[in-house]
């Protein structure tokens, strides 16, 4: 496409309104035009950036189970008034009335709307959890819409929308739409650090914001003095940043064995009780494990440091007892080890955890489950999940 026969309004001046570089610059590189305040007009070389955005933010919600509709941008105030919040949303939220003098809402948001599609088609629990997502553009009536598009009044907005049986299945909702959020930002390159936030008026318990280090953020994020005065190696450093880059896809792939733990709690059905054994930072591990299990399924469960089996929980173990060891590759494995075979001695099932690629599974393991090995500074994070993910079934 030739430059002449393309249409691209470049200017040479700086607009008067635009206060960040970045606004500037997509103004004067012909990539949007100012309506209003807060409301932009999306130009040929903007508009194809804006599509290719919308583009990997649709595959990351569609490989995290996601799946996409598209709700009007209108909708009845009547959902917003059974919901409470058509009072309580406050001046942000634009409402119109037609010609026959019923009032609609320009949609900040939709919960209500898509409430309304799931309460009318999905009649059982055998179709959650449902994870529903559109793409579509919102309004939002800034006091002061700044910084060009990153706070304007009409904007594109992704939003995803979770149904689930319970609140421990809502959360690995959310947790997989995290890990989503992740591989996002890195695709998008930007370096994302998540932040717990405040829901505001669309409510919930639980919040992030992604934000992005930026000179011109209006927002400041904590950092703990004493963490600025510790001497760290520039190699580790490195090396734990990469660590740390590997971590969403390794979660991911725990979550695509998910089956695997299904088979592990079939174990726990007819047992009297089970026991969760683990050393170092291995243990607390095991007591969350334990209390999650029993929080969950009212089933009794148990949570002891390997290294103290002589000293009274060895005593516990009888034919058939569940016991999940956690094994990381550390220091103490070997020695875990060593007290799994004291488990097996006795009777014990062993449901067996760790991150050892090298370590073969005997036979007199009932089950095992393996998760990817990343370094010790990180393994706890993944040997959480299958504890997570065994109490859920």
């Amino acid at each position: 496409m030739l430059w002449s026969n393309y249409f691209i309004p470049t200017q040479k001046e700086k607009p008067i309104d635009a206060k960040i570089p970045s606004h500037q610059l997509m103004i004067r590189s012909g990539m949007i035009k100012q309506e209003s305040a807060g409301i932009y007009s999306w130009l040929p070389i903007g508009l194809k950036v804006l599509k290719k955005i919308e583009k990997i933010v649709r595959e990351e919600q569609e490989k995290a189970g996601a799946i996409e509709i598209l709700m009007p941008t209108l909708q009845s105030s009547e959902l917003w008034s059974e919901s409470g919040r058509y009072d309580s949303y406050g001046d942000e939220m634009l409402r119109i009335t037609d010609r026959h003098s019923r009032t609609l809402v320009y949609g900040p948001t939709n919960e209500e709307q898509v409430t309304e599609i799931f309460r009318k088609y999905i009649k059982s629990y055998k179709s959650l959890p449902l994870n529903l997502f559109h793409i579509q553009w919102k309004f939002r009536d800034e006091v002061r819409p700044r910084f060009g598009v990153m706070r304007g009044r009409e904007f594109l907005m992704k939003d995803a929308y979770s149904f689930d049986l319970n609140q421990e299945e809502a959360k690995l909702s959310y947790y997989k739409m995290f890990i989503a959020y992740l591989k996002t930002f890195k695709r998008l390159g930007l370096n994302a650090i998540p932040v717990a936030a405040d829901s505001g008026p669309i409510g919930g318990n639980l919040s992030h914001e992604f934000s992005i280090v930026a000179e011109t953020g209006e927002s400041e994020i904590f950092c703990d003095r004493n963490l600025l005065e510790i001497d760290i190696d520039e190699n580790i450093y490195i090396k734990n940043i990469s660590n740390l880059k590997k971590l969403p896809e390794a979660i991911d792939n725990c979550l695509k064995n998910e089956s695997d733990v299904q088979l592990m709690a079939k174990e726990f059905i007819s047992a009297k009780g089970s026991m969760f054994l683990g050393r170092g930072s291995s243990f607390p591990i095991a007591l969350e494990g334990a209390l999650k299990l029993k929080e969950l399924s009212y089933l009794h469960a148990e949570g002891y440091p390997a290294g103290e089996m002589k000293h009274g929980p060895l005593a516990l173990i009888e034919e058939g007892l569940p016991v999940v060891v956690i094994a990381p590759k550390d220091k103490y494995f070997q020695k875990t080890i060593s007290n799994m075979q004291e488990v097996i001695a006795r009777g014990g099932k062993i449901l067996f955890i760790t991150d050892n690629k090298k370590e073969s599974l005997n036979e007199n393991i009932r089950f095992g489950f393996r998760v990817p090995h990343i370094d010790n500074l990180l393994s706890p994070i993944l040997l959480t999940l299958p504890m997570q993910m065994l109490a859920y079934h």
